[in-house]
Order: C-alpha cells, then sequence, then structure tokens
C-alpha cells in the first residue's frame, strides 16, 4: 500500500473537521517549504494532503512547486485536475498554460490562456486584475506565436531513405534532449522508473558512436579510424532505437568503412551472409585461438548484421530483407550458446547473453510486424507468426533469473520490461487484426469478434504498465487498447474513466516525448486531440440527453461498423 493510501485510511477514522483541520496543516507546511524554495519537499507534504482531502487549491500549489523545479509534466497534469475541480479558479488555468507551455505543447498552452484570461476579464477593473489581464494577453500572444510556428513541421526525406525524417528541430528539444534535463530531477528524488534514463543512456551511446565513426578514413590501401563504432550502435539500438538519427551526410560511405575496418581487424569470416558458413568459420578461429580469437571475430560479424538489418528496416523500408538478416544473427547467437554452454560472459562475449538476444529478437519483432503491416510476403510473414513469437519472447523475458549486479538504470526496463511490453503489444496487435480479417457478420461471429477485441485491450492495457509512466508508449497503448473497447461497443461507463486516464497520463510523456518521432508520425498528438474531442461531443450528447453512460458512443475511427457491419455500435454525430 502506498504512502497515500496509508494515510487515507488512517484519515478516513477521524471526523470531517479533524481531516481538514490536518489538511489545512499540511498545507501551511506545504507552503512554508515552497516559500523557503524546498520544492521537492513542498510536492510531498502537498502530495499528503492531497491524500487526506482533496481540493483545488492543494492541487494548483503543488503544480507551482512541479513549475519550479521544471516537471513540466506533472505541473499540467496538477493543473489540469485543480481546473476541473474548481474550473472557475484563475491560477490553476494560468499554471497549467504555463507547464504546456514548458511542454511546448504551444497550442493547448494558447486555449488555457485564453480561459484564464476570460476569467479575469469577468472580475473588476481594480489594478491588480488590470496587471494580470496584461501579462496574460501578453502570455497569450506569444503561445498563439508560437503555435503557428511549431505547428508547421518542416520535414525532409533522407535520400535513399524514405523511411527516415529529418525534422527541422528549432526550437524543439529531441526526446534524449529533455531527458538529460530531467536526470538530475530524477536523481535528486530518488527516482529510477523513468524512459528518460534509457533513453539518455542510449543516445550517448549512440553520440559516441557517431564521434568515433567521424574519425574513418581511407588513408592509402588501409583504413584509419577507431574501433568499437558497432558496438556502440548496437546498444544503442538494443537499449533504445527511438534515439537513431542521422547526424552526417556520408554516414553511408563512412559506415561502410568502419565496418570493413572492424572486420578485418577482428579477423571476421568474409561470409557473414551465410549463417552455416559463418560458423564453420568462426569453429576454425576457436581451433586456432580459442576464445580470444573466435569471440571477436563472432561479435563484430554479428554487430555488422544487426546494423544493417536495423538500417534496412527502419531507414529503407525492407523489413523482409532485415528480418532474414536478423535470423541469421539469432540462428549464430543460439549456435554460439550450444557450443559453449558453460563459457563465461568474458569468454563469449556479451552478445550472448540472454537480454542481448532477447533485445535483437525485439527489433525482429517490430520489423515482422511491418512486413505484415506492408503486405511482404504475407504467406511468410503471418499474423500467426507474429503472435507465435510475441508469445516466446514473453516466456522467455518470464524465465529470466533475477539480476545479479547493479547496473545503470535504465538496463533492466530496456532489456526485460520493454521487451516484454513490446511483446504483450503485439499479441494485443494480433487480436486486433485477426478480428478485422474475419470480417465478422454473423450473430455467433461478432460475439467471438467483441471478445477478441476485448482481450486485444487487455493486452495493450498490460503492455502499458510495461513502460515507465513518462514513455510514450504507455499512454499509447493505453489508447490502443482504449480503442479496441471502441470498436468492441463498450459501454461509456467503460469507456470514459480510460479517457481520464489518458488525459492525465499525456503530459507526463509529452513532457520528454513530445517531439519523438512516433508523435510527429502521428501528426503531432493529433490522434489525442481527436479523442479529447470525441469526448467533448459525448458529454455534450449526455446533456442533451442524447445518450448515457450505460451505452456504446464510438468514434470514427474505431467504428464497430468498419469491423461488424452496420447492425453494431452507435457513433457520435
Amino acid at each position: 500500500m502506498s504512502t497515500e493510501q496509508n494515510l487515507s485510511e488512517a484519515m478516513s477514522h477521524l471526523s470531517t473537521d479533524d481531516v481538514s483541520a490536518r489538511a489545512a496543516e499540511l498545507k501551511a507546511k506545504g507552503n512554508e517549504l515552497f516559500t523557503e524554495k524546498k520544492y521537492d519537499e513542498a510536492i510531498k507534504v502537498y502530495g499528503d494532503a492531497i491524500a487526506i482531502q482533496e481540493n483545488a487549491i492543494l492541487y494548483c500549489n503543488r503544480a507551482a512547486s512541479h513549475l519550479a523545479i521544471q516537471s513540466f509534466g506533472l505541473a499540467a497534469r496538477d493543473a489540469m485536475k485543480s481546473s476541473e475541480l474548481d474550473s472557475g479558479y484563475i491560477k490553476a488555468w494560468a499554471r497549467l498554460a504555463a507547464a504546456q507551455h514548458g511542454l511546448q505543447t504551444y497550442a493547448n498552452s494558447a486555449r488555457s490562456w485564453e480561459r484564464a484570461l476570460s476569467l479575469v476579464n469577468a472580475r473588476g477593473d481594480d489594478p491588480a486584475n488590470a496587471r494580470l489581464r496584461e501579462e496574460y494577453k501578453k502570455n497569450l500572444a506569444q503561445a498563439q506565436r508560437l503555435a503557428q510556428k511549431h505547428g508547421q513541421m518542416a520535414q525532409r526525406g533522407v535520400e535513399g531513405a524514405p523511411n527516415l525524417l529529418l525534422m527541422n528541430s528549432k526550437g524543439k528539444k529531441h526526446p534524449w534532449d529533455r531527458a538529460r534535463e530531467m536526470l538530475p530531477r530524477l536523481q535528486r528524488q530518488g527516482i529510477t522508473r523513468s524512459s528518460a534514463f534509457v533513453i539518455s543512456e542510449a543516445s550517448e551511446e549512440l553520440e559516441e558512436g557517431f564521434r568515433m565513426l567521424a574519425t574513418v578514413r581511407n588513408m592509402g590501401p588501409m583504413i584509419s579510424g577507431t574501433i568499437g563504432v558497432l558496438q556502440m550502435f548496437c546498444n544503442a539500438l538494443i537499449q533504445d532505437d527511438r534515439c537513431f538519427r542521422l547526424d552526417m551526410g556520408d554516414f553511408q560511405e563512412k559506415m561502410n568503412l568502419q565496418i570493413q575496418m572492424e572486420l578485418t581487424q577482428a579477423r571476421t569470416p568474409s561470409n557473414i551472409l551465410d549463417a552455416d558458413a559463418f560458423i564453420v568459420g568462426i569453429r576454425e578461429l576457436h581451433s586456432q585461438g580459442g576464445h580470444d580469437l573466435s569471440c571477436r571475430a563472432m561479435t563484430a560479424g554479428l554487430r555488422t548484421l544487426i546494423c544493417r538489418a536495423y538500417l534496412e528496416s527502419g531507414v529503407t523500408q525492407k523489413f523482409a530483407k532485415a528480418i532474414d538478416l536478423y535470423d541469421n544473427v539469432l540462428k549464430i547467437m543460439r549456435w554460439g550458446r550450444d557450443e559453449w554452454p558453460n563459457a563465461s560472459k568474458d569468454d563469449r562475449g556479451a552478445v550472448l547473453e540472454d537480454t542481448y538476444i532477447l533485445g535483437v529478437r525485439r527489433l525482429r519483432l517490430v520489423a515482422y510486424m511491418q512486413a505484415y503491416s506492408n503486405r511482404e510476403n504475407r504467406s511468410k510473414h503471418t499474423l500467426q507468426g507474429l503472435l507465435e513469437e510475441s508469445e516466446s519472447i514473453l516466456a522467455e523475458v518470464k524465465a529470466l533469473p533475477p539480476l545479479k549486479e547493479a547496473l545503470l538504470p535504465g538496463f533492466n526496463m530496456a532489456f526485460r520490461d520493454y521487451v516484454e511490453g513490446e511483446a504483450l503489444a503485439h499479441i494485443g496487435f494480433y487480436w486486433n487484426h485477426v478480428t478485422r480479417e474475419e470480417q465478422p457478420r454473423t450473430e455467433s461471429a461478432i460475439s467471438r469478434g467483441m471478445d477478441n477485441l476485448r482481450k486485444s485491450a487487455k493486452f495493450y492495457f498490460a503492455a502499458a504498465e510495461k513502460f515507465p509512466e513518462d514513455d510514450e508508449r504507455h499512454v499509447w497503448y493505453i489508447k490502443i487498447g482504449l480503442d479496441q473497447l471502441f470498436t468492441a461497443g463498450a459501454p461509456l461507463f467503460i469507456t470514459m474513466p480510460v479517457i481520464e486516464k489518458v488525459r492525465y497520463k499525456l503530459p507526463v510523456a509529452q513532457e520528454i516525448w513530445q517531439f519523438s518521432s512516433m508523435n510527429i508520425g502521428n501528426g503531432g498528438g493529433k490522434p489525442y486531440e481527436d479523442l479529447f474531442g470525441f469526448i467533448d461531443e459525448v458529454n455534450e450528447m449526455m446533456e442533451k440527453g442524447i445518450c448515457n453512460m450505460n451505452v456504446g458512443v464510438s468514434p470514427p475511427w474505431a467504428a464497430p461498423r468498419d469491423v461488424f457491419g452496420d447492425t453494431v455500435g452507435q457513433d457520435a454525430p
């Protein structure tokens, strides 16, 4: 039981007056800490007060504390809650607007400033209100200007890489930059479960790889450079491939030179695209020089294949080719584990560790789903194959032994939780798409299809819990699970609480991921804007008596009729 739950339980035995008195006492203590600029302590004390007695002022005060340490996501969530508890509370709207500005969600910030300004305008013309009015007008104009400027995200494709976009990032902070800014606060507060650790650690590996790659060049018949680029790139991709970006125009040319240099230096067999022949070559090297020789050669070959597979999948969108390369990698890895079952990690290499293999399987799973979605050889890349691979990965993650050593905070999340989360999400994808492919129309088929969609939602919700609350995939998988419930015709008393969960969780994810590739690819948060617009329409329908909480109302993008025909579900007008 959490501290807040313990407090709530203890206070439930007190009278209303006692509860109010204790909440007021804690509020005063929080205010004192805030004045002393002890913001972390103030946040905790306000939280204790909220656990005893919720009110708009406490949430607003805690939002101010979060703002003071630039914790914009949590500030937005608290200010949002404050404004809902008291829709006329000017400070709540102003702090929400300030937090949204910090998140760089400027259109939302402008709307909140408009609301705050309208409340000020409804009051008298005393000097204090006049000052607020001018301040809010200025802030509103700035938010509107930035919303217009940032609303046009100039993107251009990378030559030869249609799936990779370079964003005009002036004034926009990338996820890894936002994450780094958060680390001191997270460490100070003792928070270790955050996607900031995962993406920042991965990005550091990638950046070091690029610094090393920049040194490679032809020197007559020789190649000059620094060994270790493949290790850095693979570590980054396997930890969190969302860190990947092309930071140099001659990347492909330099990467080819780097691979050639590292393979030559490691004496890696030349036939790395033929797993069986490669294995024969590694065995021969082992007979000549033991693990010192065979491990170095095998590791360089595997890392080369992983990098090439990722570039085929993530850059050129040749998903089937990427899968073939990943299959070669996994075949060699499994052979190595069988060949030297009792060898130490130092002898056989980190690339044969359980977690590393699972990281490769995660990358392959994503490529497999993309191959299926893009209809690349549907006879080979099937829904059933996707399900079986996801379930196999899930079983392998659950069979992992507990960690024996203290590692960087992001390790356990990246190599266990994230892998498990992706496997669960892909199982959710399976139950959604197997229903859509069936196109159920009979009563029994419709009943089975709705059960499948509810099952899909369950897996998506389970997937969300494997990611920290500040990871974009946490709120995204909740949203995708919600869509399954909409399509299954779930009543509003089931879907409405999930919508509110999405609303409150989104700002926390935006603090890091506002300008992620996924969010940009989704139209800069448009799916969430559409969801919140839909629920506003539903609330209007309920106010007019058109519907109630016991009926299912679904948005156009998750309409039951798209799967089950015209006889199921109700849509918003």
